[in-house]
């Protein structure tokens, strides 16, 4: 028992060990011992490393809220595609709103933008609500609820802009 835990661990760490030695009293016990082993140790060292990566993804797939699926966002560019003459960039769109003041409502947002096409104004407030709503929960009801919604936007258009 002294030498078998020893011998264990250097199969298990450096994956050597003296089969000889192993081998001179029984073949076929030492066989069985050592690829039962091996299996054992490389399955659980396997659960722990899916335990780990699945505990990251949970962590990140709780922290991304309700995120675009690849349909939606597939869906997006081709709409970008087909209003491409229309579409407003980014840029310019954050530029115009930083002057404005901080608050503003949608209606205020389509005034100040009456050359944006519908699907692409649609989507900035889509957008809009939902990283609010990822980020907080409260409902959009109100004057409150409008301010919060075009800080929203701004948001948006800040981090669409920046990335």
């Amino acid at each position: 028992l002294p030498d078998a835990i020893p011998m264990c661990f250097k199969l298990l760490v450096e994956g050597e060990y003296d089969w000889p030695k192993l081998s001179e009293e029984s073949f076929w016990t030492s066989l069985v011992w050592t690829w039962s082993f091996m299996v054992v140790m490389v399955l659980l060292m396997l659960n722990m490393v899916l335990g780990i990566v699945i505990d990251a993804y949970t962590v990140v797939r709780k922290s991304a809220g309700k995120s675009e699926t690849v349909w939606e966002t597939l869906s997006l560019v081709c709409t970008r595609i087909r209003y491409f003459c229309q579409w407003i960039p980014a840029a310019d769109i954050v530029a115009r709103v930083n002057k404005q003041e901080l608050h503003f409502t949608t209606e205020e947002l389509r005034a100040l933008f009456p050359e944006m096409g519908e699907a692409q104004f649609r989507s900035l407030v889509r957008d809009a609500r939902t990283r609010l709503t990822s980020e907080n929960s409260e409902d959009f009801g109100g004057w409150h609820g409008s301010t919060r919604l075009m800080l929203a936007v701004q948001l948006h258009l800040n981090r669409c802009l920046a990335g």
